[in-house]
């Protein structure tokens, strides 16, 4: 199963935080595949560039530890947006 983990989720994995729940942690361990928005990273670097987050390592340390962690990164298509006037619609 492709179980999507929000941006707090992904942080506390990233810093192997205790508050990540040990069913979220053993996660990958069950053949789950575990995936994250591409929008998380754009959110961790606003804050972090605001001085509003601090991690133990900068941007590209996490997704490459995402990368090595088998996460897949979920890109944002026009599709998502889904504007209700249908100008994003996929066609």
């Amino acid at each position: 199963m492709k179980l999507l983990i929000d941006t707090q989720s992904f942080i506390w994995f990233f810093e192997a935080d205790e508050q990540l729940p040990a069913r979220v942690r053993t996660m990958d361990d069950s053949g789950n595949r575990l995936a994250v928005s591409i929008a998380s990273s754009w959110e961790i670097t606003i804050k972090m560039s605001l001085q509003k987050l601090k991690l133990s390592g900068n941007i590209e340390t996490l997704m490459n530890k995402a990368f090595i962690n088998g996460f897949e990164i979920l890109p944002i298509e026009p599709a998502h947006l889904g504007g209700s006037d249908g100008c994003c619609a996929a066609g």
